[in-house]
């Protein structure tokens, strides 16, 4: 993907960030960039201010930096391994209690939605 892409992209994302500034925060991590576009707007049009990362260290980065409520990472990423960015994340203490789901492919929308509501509810809980 180019930096120009990228750029937009990343420009586009703080510009829905300031639309939906408090709502739940959802990070999505996989190096399919149609798939994150369409989950970021699955997730935007269910309220959820939505960040997207294609790659590990980006996904580290993000998660440190926005410390979401949930990491949302495709489990079969051949670019990134999932446990490397979990493991990462869990070892900082600021990131160590983001619940992780990971999608396993095909999916269906409305259960990756309910699955984000449930994990967001059951925090709200604790």
């Amino acid at each position: 993907m180019s930096r120009e892409i990228v750029l937009c992209r990343s420009l586009m994302t703080i510009e829905r960030m300031d639309q939906n500034m408090f709502a739940p925060c959802i990070l999505l991590v996989d190096n399919d960039v149609n798939l994150l576009v369409k989950l970021e707007s699955v997730l935007s049009q269910a309220g959820y201010r939505v960040l997207t990362a294609h790659e590990g260290r980006q996904a580290i980065y993000l998660a440190q930096a926005a410390n979401p409520e949930v990491i949302v990472c495709n489990a079969k990423m051949p670019s990134l391994k999932e446990s490397d960015v979990k493991g990462t994340l869990a070892r900082d203490s600021q990131t160590a209690s983001i619940p992780f789901i990971l999608l396993t492919k095909p999916f269906d929308n409305h259960d990756l939605v309910a699955r984000v509501n449930a994990v967001i509810r059951s925090q709200a809980i604790h």
